[in-house]
């Protein structure tokens, strides 16, 4: 085909993007065998070049979007055109779709491999996005988003930082929370569970009041013996309210079996579960609770040493009024300074000795024609 017209290659890409068959517009003669194999080739090269292309798009927006702002690690594989190059050498007429996919995820998995880090979670993305991810890799690529996003709460922050440890350990407590969630949201998907009931005590009380219609349904036998004339007649005692007796303690343990019997199937395993799942995050707003006394405490202390700090700071602070003849004498300025330092050294200090010596004592210069200056305020 390369060494044909630009027009027929064009008509064959066309051809294998649409599924035509007609080739009236071929400008060469091609047999029916090298025409379907022209084809065979060509579906496979386009479906390869839109798996490239995706690869590509999700590439760029992975690219432009801030690293604060993300969701799952940054996805790093490329779709160019070297990448189309090097798959297109390998695709002959014979392949399957199932070998050609094969074909780009070994690709794809050799190209992970060259990355410096996120090896594993750009080949479990670039599996979803083309579609092929099993159940144990999706886990897999869930678990690793979960664990990203809960690393972008403690990002950047110390370890010496007694609130860097608290963010640390929430975030540790939010993936428990995830994963309760998680549980709750697959029993709750399971739909209802079917329904197991022991009929036995139910089928015990059918039969007991079975036995007690009969009694009361069988007929006498037919007398053999002649007629016997009776003087009075003997009362016979009413069925009837024996019958509604029976009947009534019938249904009464009936009701207490299937009462007894769907208590057993709600206290099963689910409700000990739910249980299980109330205590655990009873004890997880407990510890959250110590965790905010613990953080209350540490900023008091920070607090104390803060103001601490600011006391010792200010202690050994020397205050000298500066005055403009200060600044034009020297002399001035040291006598005033060593004045200033002798009166703020302790009193058992200037006892001992330890006062600064003063200095030599030398003539006085001539004093300056006094001028009325502005006094400036005293500096620290």
């Amino acid at each position: 085909l390369a060494n044909r017209s630009q027009q027929d290659i064009r008509t064959f890409i066309r051809m294998a993007e649409s599924g035509e068959r007609t080739s009236d517009t071929l400008e060469g003669q091609y047999a029916p065998q090298e025409l379907e194999e022209i084809l065979s080739v060509l579906r496979k090269l386009v479906a390869i070049r839109e798996i490239v292309m995706r690869v590509n798009q999700e590439y760029i927006l992975s690219a432009g979007q801030a690293d604060e702002f993300r969701t799952e690690p940054a996805f790093k594989l490329q779709g160019s055109y070297r990448n189309m190059n090097k798959l297109a050498e390998k695709v002959v007429a014979i392949m399957n779709d199932e070998e050609v996919r094969a074909l780009v995820i070994a690709h794809y998995r050799g190209e992970s491999q060259t990355l410096t880090t996120g090896a594993e979670s750009n080949l479990l993305r670039f599996r979803e996005l083309i579609g092929v991810l099993t159940p144990e890799e999706a886990a897999r690529w869930e678990e690793i988003k979960r664990t990203f996003r809960r690393n972008q709460f403690s990002r950047g922050s110390d370890q010496n930082d007694p609130v860097g440890r608290v963010v640390s350990q929430l975030s540790g407590f939010q993936a428990g929370l995830e994963s309760i969630q998680v549980t709750l949201e697959k029993q709750l998907n399971r739909g209802p569970s079917a329904v197991s009931v022991d009929f036995a005590p139910i089928l015990q009380g059918f039969e007991r009041l079975r036995d007690g219609l009969e009694k009361f349904s069988v007929a006498p036998a037919p007398a053999t013996s002649p007629p016997v004339s009776v003087s009075a007649p003997t009362p016979v005692p009413a069925a009837g309210p024996d019958v509604a007796q029976q009947l009534a303690d019938g249904l009464r343990m009936l009701r207490e079996d299937l009462t007894r019997a769907v208590a057993s199937v709600h206290t099963g395993s689910f409700a000990e579960k739910v249980a299980s799942l109330s205590h655990e995050l009873e004890m997880i707003h407990s510890t959250m609770a110590t965790l905010k006394d613990i953080a209350g405490h540490q900023r008091d202390h920070l607090r104390s040493a803060q103001e601490l700090l600011a006391v010792r700071a200010r202690q050994g602070t020397i205050e000298i009024e500066l005055t403009q003849e200060m600044l034009t004498n020297e002399r001035e300025f040291m006598d005033r300074f060593q004045k200033v330092l002798t009166d703020s050294l302790p009193a058992d200090k200037l006892a001992s000795g330890d006062a600064p010596a003063s200095s030599p004592a030398t003539p006085a210069p001539a004093p300056a024609p006094s001028r009325p200056t502005p006094k400036p305020p005293p500096l620290p």
